[in-house]
């Protein structure tokens, strides 16, 4: 549960702020996850897997509520739709199946040469430490919400 959700985090904040507070429910297969932001957007992760004996299935949607519209970014990397404030405006995307746009885990090795050509060039990573730990602060409040049953404030650094 909580590498779905210190990746997804990491993403609500980029795309909306800090987290203010939150509210969180688990159960035996579910997640879901209730935000409130510092420049007023609000945004939810829902996810949830299910096991057998030969594999695991996760499915998990991300819905953000922004000034600008509403974005919803289906299963991981299934696809991103964009509402603007306009109705008539919708944008689509969806990764290309056959020409090697949807090789998740390649994006691992990249974000790794990333962070290693940064430090040779003596620049800062683009996560930082601070970022890693704000994620762990944001899970912590996740599972404090989910214990009591109450919204969460999410600000500890």
């Amino acid at each position: 549960m909580t590498s779905a959700l210190f990746q997804h985090t990491d993403l609500l904040r980029f795309f909306c702020g800090e987290v203010l507070s939150l509210n969180a429910f688990f159960s035996a297969h579910v997640v879901a996850l209730y935000f409130q932001f510092d420049d007023h957007a609000i945004g939810s992760i829902v996810g949830g897997w299910q096991e057998d004996a030969q594999w695991t299935r996760t499915s998990e949607g991300t819905e953000l509520g922004v000034t600008k519209g509403t974005l919803l970014l289906e299963d991981v990397m299934q696809g991103v739709t964009f509402w603007s404030a306009n109705p008539d405006h919708i944008e689509y995307f969806r990764p290309n199946y056959f020409d090697g746009e949807v090789a998740f885990y390649d994006s691992l090795a990249s974000h790794v040469h990333s962070f290693l050509k940064r430090l040779a060039a003596g620049k800062p990573p683009l996560v930082t430490g601070h970022d890693g730990l704000r994620g762990l602060e944001i899970i912590q409040a996740a599972i404090k919400s989910n214990q009591t049953g109450e919204v969460v404030k999410a600000v500890f650094s």
